[in-house]
């Protein structure tokens, strides 16, 4: 009976063996003389363990492990050793590892239940061990990838703190590492605000919106104070964290600083709408706003148009640089006497425009004469402004609003042409008034030259459009001195050659500085002539004898005469002479020879008044 009950119980124990999934085999230990583990026999295997690793039972039962592999040797004594452990201590043991010499990954668990012997059962995690390298591989790429992200990445539990913060974080964020992790998502001490600087309540923070909808939320734009005191814009996507239930474990945010990009946005706004000269308004945004403010809820709506005087003769004489200026003048002028409320625009290069909603036509009159009396009131930089105005007003809606821009615009070109004679003579003034204050010439050497110029050119016998045209001369011959650094002409000793070489541009300056204004255009060439030699020695073209303009050889000599009787800060005066002396010396050199003795001839033999008492009732009469 007992017999048949173990035959029973090994019939069954094998039939378990055999049908077990996992592979299993029974070895028995190996030990050299002095008891250590060298090798193992196979003494039983499973089918399971031949599908697993491919071995045969005809091949391998009674074999040697050392045998079974001889061909691989790699890592063969690391299994030895194993099961040697496991024969010894009598512990079972489980592990997971790699069988080099089948290529394969393997799950043991391994015991010795008699002396000398041992069981393994073989698991093939190869796929396993393939998918966690996998999963491995991707969290690496994973976590290099939120480490250097150009945004901001962090993770925030649902309770609101902040889990995860990579690199890019702290420089946005203004904090290490290690205070973000661990605060919380709304610390008051950031300040949490809208893009226009309002602090935003809790419920409207992406945090909350992402939690709450359970959806991602891209470009969420807000703006925190960081603790260097430094505002900053940041464009936040947030997107929830499932875990494997489907509930939210968290959420995280890929954050970017977007200040400069706003502050970008806001200059092309603005300049979008803006002239960046003067910094009002331009002309599109202008006719955008005529065209909204056209309601009657505006009436009387009105406009004013403006053109600023002059722009090309300072572009000419003193450079764009001055033109701007004057430009910016003018444009400050208009903001000081108009509303806040008011569109102040340039329309075109000298040209401004300003609408004046629910303005009647005396407040609009009161207006313009304000801009004139400001006109008036302002100095000299390096002409007096001068603006000429034209306004209409809108007073039914039946009116067309464009037919009332083309009234204002007529009425400016009306009074532009009706001020042109003063307006010339104010800026003349200014110029004159410029050229005494930088060259430190004195009214009475202009009113010397022109007296003298004046009766030398009637004993040569100018008619009378020259003598008008050397009047001009003799008061402005040195006009472009106007555009020359001070510090060059009130320098009292010699010049230097790149400082002679600025010096003798004023007359190309004084030049273009005619060519812009009517009254001198036709002195234009003599002014730029005035230093050229008889000889071919001057400047700035080097002509000679009549190829100079006979006024400019009129105004050379009795500048040079002028010079020398009266002094420079450079040079003493000498005597009436001496003066004439060098006129004769330089004739035919550096002046025209026939005109020098007309001069001194008129100086030496005149009987008229002298020039002095001349001067003097030229004063009187003023």
């Amino acid at each position: 009976m007992t017999i048949q009950i173990k035959d029973h119980n090994e019939h069954r124990y094998k039939a378990l063996i055999e049908n077990m999934l996992d592979g299993f085999a029974y070895h028995k230990i190996v030990f050299d003389e002095n008891g250590n583990p060298i090798d193992y026999v196979f003494l039983e295997i499973n089918d399971a363990f031949e599908k697993l690793t491919g071995l045969r039972k005809e091949s391998i039962l009674g074999k040697r492990m050392t045998e079974v592999f001889a061909d691989s040797p790699d890592g063969r004594e690391d299994w030895i050793d194993l099961y040697g452990q496991v024969v010894v201590t009598g512990k079972s043991i489980r592990f997971e590892k790699f069988f080099p010499p089948l290529g394969r990954w393997y799950s043991v668990s391994a015991y010795s239940n008699e002396g000398g012997y041992f069981s393994t059962v073989f698991h093939d995690i190869t796929d396993n061990k393939a998918n966690e390298e996998k999963l491995r591989r991707e969290r690496d790429v994973i976590a290099k990838l939120m480490e250097t992200s150009p945004a901001g990445i962090t993770v925030v539990n649902p309770e609101g703190k902040i889990i995860f913060a990579n690199a890019r974080a702290e420089h946005i964020l203004g904090l290490p590492r290690s205070q973000i992790i661990s605060r919380q998502y709304n610390a008051p001490d950031w300040n949490n605000m809208d893009v226009n600087g309002h602090l935003l309540e809790d419920e409207k923070l992406i945090f909350r919106q992402v939690l709450e909808s359970g959806k991602p939320i891209y470009d969420y734009r807000q703006m925190i104070e960081r603790p260097d005191g430094k505002k900053v814009v940041l464009s936040i996507n947030g997107a929830p964290l499932l875990n494997s239930e489907g509930t939210i474990s968290g959420v995280v945010f890929a954050i970017n600083d977007i200040t400069q990009v706003m502050e970008a946005e806001e200059e092309i706004r603005y300049l979008s709408f803006h002239d960046k000269l003067t910094g009002l308004y331009n002309r599109g945004f202008f006719e955008e706003e005529l065209e909204r403010l056209d309601t009657s809820r505006q009436l009387p709506l009105s406009l004013i148009l403006g053109d600023a005087n002059g722009l090309k003769l300072v572009n000419d004489a003193f450079g764009h640089e001055a033109g701007d200026k004057l430009l910016k003048r003018v444009a400050q002028m208009f903001r000081e006497v108009c509303r806040q409320e008011d569109i102040i625009a340039r329309i075109g290069g000298d040209e401004f425009a300003v609408i004046l909603p629910r303005v009647g036509e005396d407040e609009l009159t009161e207006i313009v004469a304000r801009m004139k009396e400001r006109c008036r009131q302002a100095a000299a930089d390096p002409i007096k402004v001068s603006i000429a105005l034209g306004a209409a007003t809108k007073e039914h809606d039946d009116q067309n609003v464009k037919a009332v821009f083309k009234l204002a615009e007529d009425r400016m070109y009306q009074n532009k042409l009706f001020e042109s004679k003063s307006t010339r003579s104010s800026i003349l003034a200014s110029l004159k008034q410029s050229l005494e204050e930088r060259s430190h010439e004195t009214e009475e050497h202009g009113q010397r030259m022109k007296l003298l110029a004046l009766k030398l050119g009637r004993s040569i016998g100018l008619n009378e459009n020259q003598l008008i045209q050397l009047d001009f001369l003799a008061l402005l011959h040195d006009i472009g001195k106007i555009a020359i650094p001070d510090s060059i002409l009130e320098k009292e000793g010699a010049l230097t050659e790149d400082e002679w070489k600025i010096m003798k541009t004023h007359s190309e300056i004084g030049y273009r500085i005619a060519g812009a204004s009517q009254d001198l255009a036709p002195i234009a060439d003599s002014i730029l002539h005035h230093h050229e030699h008889w000889d071919g020695s001057g400047y700035p073209q080097g002509l000679q004898g009549e190829e100079i303009p006979l006024l400019a050889r009129i105004i050379s000599i009795v500048d040079a005469y002028d010079s020398m009787t009266h002094g420079r800060p450079f040079a003493k005066s000498i005597s009436k002479e001496e003066a004439l002396a060098e006129l004769r010396k330089e004739s035919g050199k550096q002046f025209d020879p026939i005109i020098v003795e007309a001069f001194i001839q008129m100086l030496t033999h005149s009987k008229r008044t002298s020039v002095q008492q001349e001067i003097a009732s030229a004063k009187e009469e003023k």
